[in-house]
């Protein structure tokens, strides 16, 4: 719940709001309310596509992807950064973990470099 930063359009400062329990909760209430109207719009026969457009921004989506490794990295390189969005650098940290094991020789080369 931190504040808006001064010095990044797109980032947080690392001070919280005024009231961060209060924003929490404020958030997690639209969230539910928009969700129980996404679920009622499929219950009246909507598409998935136009029932979503009530669902917030936050809300996680699945899904399966293909790409090079190549391309991973790459990917891997921008959202690591320091000035990449705090949740981007979270999610990219996770998938750079995942790929060690799978990818040792590689991705070792590609700390180095």
């Amino acid at each position: 719940m931190q504040r808006q930063s001064t010095t990044n359009k797109q980032g947080s400062a690392p001070e919280l709001c005024d009231d961060p329990e209060y924003c929490r909760g404020l958030i997690e209430n639209q969230c539910r309310e928009s969700y129980t109207a996404y679920e009622s719009l499929l219950g009246y026969g909507l598409s998935k596509e136009l029932a979503r457009m009530v669902l917030p921004l936050n809300t996680y989506t699945a899904w399966y992807w293909q790409a090079n490794l190549h391309n991973i990295l790459h990917l891997l390189t921008l959202r690591l950064n320091p000035h990449a969005q705090y949740e981007c650098r979270v999610y990219a940290e996770a998938m750079h973990e995942l790929l060690k094991p799978v990818f040792p020789a590689v991705i070792k080369a590609w700390e180095a470099h």
